[in-house]
């Protein structure tokens, strides 16, 4: 992976420190709300440490198991507890290419 991943992307939000996961759960729902149309989703939140990922679904594919109303290329949300700023990862690599990608960004240059 590139590791200059995160180096030139914007946050799409900044959350209010300190975050909160109620918080940060009502920014990732509305932000999906509003790149799905207000399609409903299952959201699901695994901690990394001080990074928060998000990660969703359809409730309509949840529910059913049909593919055709299954979700694709819905990259994992990635929140950073610390800044508050949440990003988009990817679907190309594990997670945990992208977590390590995050990481490295917020090392200080040599």
């Amino acid at each position: 992976m590139n590791q200059m991943f995160y180096a030139d992307c914007e946050p799409i939000f900044t959350l209010t420190l300190p975050v909160t996961e109620e918080a940060a759960y009502e920014a990732v729902s509305e932000y999906l709300a509003s790149i799905t149309y207000g399609m409903e989703m299952v959201i699901h939140n695994k901690p990394s440490g001080n990074l928060w990922m998000y990660y969703y679904q359809s409730a309509g594919y949840i529910r059913t198991q049909d593919i055709s109303q299954a979700l694709a290329g819905n990259a994992p949300i990635l929140i950073d507890t610390i800044t508050g700023e949440a990003f988009v990862t990817g679907t190309a690599e594990p997670i945990e290419e992208y977590i390590a990608a995050y990481r490295r960004r917020q090392e200080p240059e040599q």
